[in-house]
């Protein structure tokens, strides 16, 4: 018989929408505002303060946008709401509320705020979401004065990611070790409803 979930962390790489928030920083998001549907979500508290003793920085809203955000201008547009934008938390913390799952949405920044992506990656991405390398080596074919700048994205995703993990390894254990903190104060919940 599977264990019930206790916790779900929404994780992976987002866009900076802000200045402030360089490469590799560790951001954990307060609430997840979606564009299309114009409401926000928010992440559970302990989840965030926990994220926070673990080295992340408390962030108010991160955006899931239904598309990639290519553009430093569009950025802009959508700094106005959020921190970072991503494509998944919304959805992912939607999905916990329903079963009743505390849920946090932790990012790291893959790209800066007065960035453009080198390419626009829609077409390249596979259904499972591998990158499609044959689709990839015909896009810089077409545009070879993209290839510097999607070098140095693809260094600054790779190091996000392994700041990601290090930050995931370091978190899980920290929350493994106060699990009981956590189910005594969903019990408290439970008891003061």
């Amino acid at each position: 018989m599977a264990e019930p979930v206790d916790i779900c962390v929404s994780t992976g790489l987002a866009g900076a929408l802000q200045a402030e928030h360089l490469p590799s920083e560790i951001v954990a998001a307060r609430g997840v505002w979606s564009e299309e549907e114009s409401r926000t979500i928010r992440s559970d508290e302990l989840l965030l303060q926990r994220a926070g003793e673990c080295g992340a920085r408390t962030v108010e809203k991160l955006c899931t946008a239904d598309h990639l955000v290519l553009t430093a201008r569009e950025k802009a547009r959508l700094g106005v709401f959020a921190d970072a934008v991503e494509m998944e938390s919304f959805e992912v913390l939607k999905e916990a509320r329903a079963w009743n799952v505390r849920a946090v949405a932790v990012r790291a920044i893959s790209d800066a705020a007065g960035e453009d992506l080198p390419l626009d990656f829609t077409g390249l991405v596979g259904a499972r979401g591998e990158l499609r390398i044959f689709h990839l080596l015909k896009e810089v074919a077409r545009h070879p004065v993209s290839w510097p700048a999607l070098v140095r994205f693809g260094r600054q995703s790779r190091r996000a990611a392994a700041s990601l993990a290090l930050f995931l390894d370091r978190y899980m254990a920290h929350l493994a070790n106060r699990r009981a903190e956590l189910h005594s104060e969903v019990a408290e919940e439970i008891s003061c409803t």
